[in-house]
Order: structure tokens, then C-alpha cells, then sequence
């Protein structure tokens, strides 16, 4: 599949940095703007999490590791509701 310049255009808007991620995400209250996705354990969880911990981590901005890590002890995993609805979602998406 190819995509025409204005359309990679707007893909490439679509990204947000880990910087523009964490205020949404934190500063704002946003934590729906990150979202789940299947992990290989088969667990639902919020992995766009790990990877800004791990990036701020690199970055040895552990004021921003405190907090995220505070956010992922209670939004890290999808709680039984959300797992189940997902992997309805999931089944409904491989028919």
C-alpha cells in the first residue's frame, strides 16, 4: 500500500512526542489518550506507558518518572470489564 505525500502528511501529524504524550496524559487528566493494546502475555494494558517511563528514565527526569509511575499503578492494566470488552472487540474484528 502506498500512500500519496498529503496522506503521509497527515499520518505524521497523528504522532504525538513523549513530552506532548505526558501533559495530555498527566497534566491534563487525559489518561484515555493513551490506549490499550494486547501484550504478548494476553493481558490488555496501556504499554505507551512503559515506553515514556522508559524514555524519561533515559532522560533522568525522574519527576516525570514519579508520576507516571503513580498513573501506571492504577490505569497500567485494563481492569476485568475493560479486558472483556476489548476482547470481544477483538473477536467481533477477526470474523
Amino acid at each position: 500500500m502506498s500512500l500519496d505525500k498529503d496522506s503521509l502528511v497527515e499520518v505524521a501529524k497523528s504522532f504525538r512526542s513523549y513530552d506532548e504524550s505526558y501533559k495530555i496524559i498527566v497534566e491534563e487528566g487525559d489518561i484515555d489518550a493513551c490506549l490499550f493494546c494486547l501484550d504478548g502475555d494476553g493481558v490488555w494494558k496501556r504499554a505507551e506507558l512503559q515506553w515514556m517511563l522508559e524514555f524519561f528514565l533515559e532522560k533522568e527526569d525522574y519527576e516525570k518518572c514519579s508520576r507516571l509511575q503513580t498513573i501506571m499503578n492504577e490505569h497500567y492494566f485494563a481492569d476485568y470489564k475493560k479486558q472483556e470488552d476489548l476482547n470481544k472487540k477483538l473477536r467481533e474484528n477477526q470474523k
